[in-house]
């Protein structure tokens, strides 16, 4: 038995789930980029208040 294989398996197992995923969502509608893209600019303001800044 080879060291390493199996982990390498599962990051690959992973990898394809997450493309699986994305690709769903593509086909399923715009919905999904538009909440994605949402949900990305909520988290940068999350962490940057332009009030508090320096």
């Amino acid at each position: 038995m080879r060291r390493g294989q199996s982990t390498v398996e599962t990051l690959l197992l992973i990898s394809v789930v997450c493309v699986g995923i994305v690709a769903v969502g593509w086909l399923l509608g715009g919905d999904f980029m538009n909440g994605a893209r949402s949900m990305a600019e909520g988290a940068g303001s999350a962490y940057v208040e332009p009030s508090r800044a320096p």
